[in-house]
This record gives C-alpha cells, structure tokens and sequence, in this order.
C-alpha cells in the first residue's frame, strides 16, 4: 500500500467518519432523523453489494458487518437516542480502522479465498 492512500483513508474516511459522529453527537433530534434515513441507504447498500453486487472491494466478509451496524445506527437515529448514534458509529469507525490495519499491513490473516476449497498444486 503506498503513502497516498494512507492519506486518503485516513484523512477522507476517518476525518469524514469523525465529523459524522460529532454531528450525531451534537445534532437535534429532527437532524437525528435524516442521518437515520441516510444511514438507511448506507446499510442497504452495503447488503445488496455483498449479496448481489460485483464488487472488488476487499474484504468483502465485511459488508454484513457494516450493514447490520448502519442499520442499527439508522434505527437508534429514527427513534432519537443521540446517545446510542454516536457511540455505535464511534465503534464502527475504530472496528474499521482495526481491519483496514490489519488487511493492508499483515495480509496473511485476511486472506480468503473465494473458491472455499485450499488449493493443490497438481503432481501428475
């Protein structure tokens, strides 16, 4: 992985992520309402990639993850526990800074492959 996309995530997504949560954390509840009905959207994209989607993004055994945290977000939104928002969201953004740690700087503990089967070199 090269410096330029360290940057990127951590400055793009953490910061991003980081505003997000202090939004969450400091917003009224009808602005609660419309982070829950975006992170509606999040969390069912997030499912349809993983279950009908192509994608290339790897790890892909996150998605449900994420999907099942943004839903959770969503509905702790909607219903106006500010509380519950922003510390959901502030697990969310240090589980996926541990894993982005893991994936790009010891790849061996991520690596998956997607046919299910260990391959065999062939001996003939």
């Amino acid at each position: 992985m090269n410096r330029n996309n360290i940057y990127i995530y951590f400055l793009g997504c953490v910061s991003g992520r980081g505003i997000i949560i202090y939004i969450a954390k400091t917003s009224w509840r009808t602005d609660l309402y419309f982070i829950g009905i975006f992170y509606i959207f999040m969390a069912t994209r997030y499912t349809y990639l993983y279950f009908l989607g192509t994608t290339e993004d790897k790890p892909v055994f996150l998605k449900p993850i994420h999907a099942l945290i943004y839903f959770a977000v969503a509905y702790f939104a909607i219903h106006g526990h500010s509380d519950y928002v922003w510390k959901t969201l502030l697990v969310d953004l240090m589980f996926g800074m541990t894993i982005h740690t893991i994936y790009n700087y010891y790849p061996v503990v991520c690596s998956v492959e997607t046919s299910g089967a260990p391959t065999q070199p062939d001996n003939k």
